[in-house]
């Protein structure tokens, strides 16, 4: 790029970059204009690299013509067509709802301070139960699903509903920089059990309330900036399903309390999922710390609350508009 660009080309270049780590590989995700095309729409680059070796391990440009002429020149014989399915590979619409996207759009054509009650109109105006729709449907792999996490990103989730509802509003606090991706999430000793131990815990309740459904994220045009990903969805449509794993006795009556009800952190979670997902019930479902040995599982049913989910939604909102919405106005701007 250096060789054919012009002076401060690589500066100006780049619109924005995301960034994700997981099992040692960082993948980013930039938009970039070219230097010949600079009225044009930034290309999208993919570059993954092996954290341990500190090695590239690939990188595309999905929107260049001469990257897709280098493939399929160098192509191995016999593996042309695999290149030209590779090629077919787009963008998937969903990212349009991405709220990187959202906003940047959203701000070409602002003049002056920059309006979230506006803003949040655009975004219901562009987030309609079609694109909504094909958005789960895209997402049904979760964290595997790069979808997935583009329209996470800079939302409220269900997970985080309690903390963001009693938040003080400090734009500079560890809850707006995980929303926004600024800080690296601490990985639990629960967080790992969960990921060990998730689908064990299922197929347990599946034993107890029949066939469980994969599912995506669930967005929703009347909270924009929310998004809820429970972990399964009854074979009626009608229940969400959570699943937590914690670790030790302690620890479990951090999520159903003594009194056989779910502590309040987690029912905020579970009452967003229901919210945004349109559902009016929810298993709350926890395994016991011995349930490698045990199998036994804590299984919650939650009736949905409309007085309380709104409440919790609009204070969700408000900790959106007062800090991550003027942090990521900063840093777009700039």
């Amino acid at each position: 790029m250096q060789r054919s660009a012009g002076v401060d080309y690589g500066t100006d270049a780049v619109g924005y970059v995301q960034l994700r780590r997981a099992d040692g590989i960082c993948e980013v995700v930039g938009r970039i204009t070219p230097e010949h095309k600079v009225s044009s729409k930034p290309y999208r680059v993919v570059v993954k690299i092996d954290e341990t070796s500190e090695k590239v391990v690939d990188a595309k440009c999905m929107d260049c013509a001469a990257a897709e002429g280098y493939l399929l020149e160098n192509a191995p014989e016999g593996t042309t067509g695999l290149i030209f399915d590779h090629l077919a590979f787009k963008p998937h619409k969903g990212e349009e709802l991405g709220i990187d996207r959202l906003l940047q759009d959203f701000l070409k054509d602002q003049i002056g301070e920059p309006d979230c009650d506006q803003f949040l109109l655009y975004c219901k105006q562009k987030m309609t139960d079609e694109l909504c729709d094909l958005i789960n449907k895209g997402t049904v792999l979760q964290a595997k699903s790069p979808l997935w996490h583009a329209v996470r990103f800079s939302r409220v989730t269900a997970s985080k509903a309690y903390d963001a509802a009693h938040s003080s509003g400090n734009i500079n606090s560890s809850l707006v920089m995980s929303v926004i991706g600024a800080a690296r999430l601490k990985d639990t000793d629960a967080m790992k059990r969960g990921r060990k131990l998730k689908h064990s815990v299922l197929n347990e309740v599946r034993s107890q309330l029949g066939k469980i459904n994969p599912t995506g994220i669930f967005l929703t045009p009347r909270y924009p900036v929310m998004g809820a990903s429970p972990d399964g969805i009854t074979e009626d449509g009608q229940s969400i399903v959570e699943v937590k794993c914690p670790t030790t006795k302690k620890n479990f009556r951090k999520y159903v309390k003594n009194d056989g009800c779910v502590a309040a952190k987690h029912l905020a979670q579970v009452q967003m999922l229901m919210h945004i997902a349109n559902r009016k019930q929810a298993y709350f479902c926890v395994a016991h710390p011995d349930f490698e040995l045990t199998t036994n599982v804590k299984i919650v049913k939650v009736m949905y609350d409309p007085v309380y989910s709104e409440d919790l939604m609009l204070k969700c909102q408000n900790f959106w508009e007062k800090t991550v919405f003027l942090e990521l106005c900063r840093v777009y701007s700039n």
